[in-house]
């Protein structure tokens, strides 16, 4: 027995109508740094299982950033790249925060 698994390949299930234009650029972002392994709304890769929209939701700013930032750090053996440390402190950070507001706030689609 064969075993289909159903995506969403369409930019809208980064961006779903009605969604705030202030989380455009962390869904930008997000596509950029996350989504080559992780999945928003099933857009994205495939070496994680959990959907970013959902997972984030259960993470305070405190802890994704840590996650984000030092993946190692924070889950031990972790293979997940940091966001890049050829960035400045400051817009390595920016990022992450992008990010997470962005994922807080786009709805998660079933």
């Amino acid at each position: 027995m064969k075993e289909v698994n159903l995506v969403t390949l369409s930019e809208g299930a980064l961006l779903p109508e009605g969604l705030d234009p202030q989380y455009h650029e962390g869904a930008g972002l997000a596509r950029e740094h996350c989504l080559n392994c992780h999945r928003v709304n099933g857009f994205g890769g495939d070496k994680f299982e959990a959907d970013l929209a959902a997972l984030t939701k259960r993470y305070s700013r405190e802890s994704f950033l840590r996650v984000v930032l030092t993946p190692a750090s924070e889950r031990p053996g972790a293979t997940m790249p940091a966001i890049s440390e050829r960035l400045s402190e400051t817009e390595r950070l920016r990022i992450a925060d992008e990010i997470f507001d962005y994922l807080k706030a786009v709805p998660v689609q079933q």
